[in-house]
């Protein structure tokens, strides 16, 4: 039941519910003017006040993301995440936890993200402006030593430890790969393809690596004046017996080839 109680500011009668406020207000406005006209300047009790920084690092600790818990992630996990990172996925981070984000014009290839990845999610969302799906994961300082690893200077490089594992080039593929035709128009019939990997964000001695790593499980590629990575042609068939099938339907058209 609704009580009459009087505005602290403008000493207006007007009915609330009843709880435990020390003040009481009328409206938005009213408590705004009465912060801004009470608890501003040396008005304020912790004005001029030091904190130390025992009390800054337990504030902080209080406030960072660091609350949510650790999640475990095993070595197939892993490999996926690293596959992910190598193209469209980002972590973003503060001084405590990292979070996934990536976006897609698939949302079927977002929720399989989600499903395989342990982690707490924020729902799928739409941008209209980029006409795309995004993800979000909630903050975790199990991610925090990935953004650390990927992002050493605040800008994605690949990691001198990164692992070239079967499901690591998966879902590098599905995430930033390409396949395409390139005499199509020409000839109809034509069975010529390219797979690229869109590597241009990284530097030319990151894709050189990454070229390195590619050899080291018996997959000859180049690295285009565009500074992206293309895969030699007698590579291509073990390309795709190392990948295996496409574990989702939206990207099955990148195994076009074999149809």
């Amino acid at each position: 039941m609704k009580i009459k109680i009087k505005c602290d500011r403008c000493n207006k009668n007007f009915e609330k519910y009843p709880n435990n406020s020390k003040y009481n207000f009328c409206s938005y406005g009213c408590k705004s003017l009465w912060q801004r006209e009470n608890l501003r300047g040396k008005k304020n009790p912790f004005y001029g006040m030091n904190h130390s920084r025992k009390a800054k690092r337990l504030m902080s600790l209080k406030k960072s993301h660091s609350r949510n818990p650790s999640v475990l992630l095993n070595k197939q996990q892993i490999q996926i995440l690293n596959g992910l990172l190598l193209g469209d996925g980002h972590i973003d981070s503060n001084n405590f936890s990292g979070r996934y984000t990536q976006g897609c014009k698939h949302r079927e290839f977002l929720e399989h993200v989600k499903k395989i990845l342990p982690l707490e999610w924020s729902p799928i969302w739409y941008d209209r402006r980029w006409g795309c799906y995004h993800i979000k994961s909630h903050f975790t300082p199990t991610l925090l030593k990935f953004k650390k690893n990927w992002y050493p200077d605040n800008k994605k490089a690949i990691p001198k430890d990164i692992e070239i594992a079967p499901e690591t080039l998966l879902y590098w593929f599905l995430s930033d790969g390409s396949i395409r035709f390139p005499n199509k128009y020409k000839f109809k019939n034509s069975k010529y393809f390219e797979i690229k990997f869109a590597t241009d964000g990284f530097t030319s001695k990151d894709n050189l690596f990454l070229l390195s790593k590619l050899r080291d499980v018996g997959i000859k590629a180049s690295l285009l004046k565009r500074n992206q990575i293309r895969i030699l042609s007698e590579s291509k068939e073990l390309f795709f017996d190392v990948i295996g099938e496409s574990p989702i339907e939206c990207y099955k058209y990148k195994w076009r080839w074999k149809m």
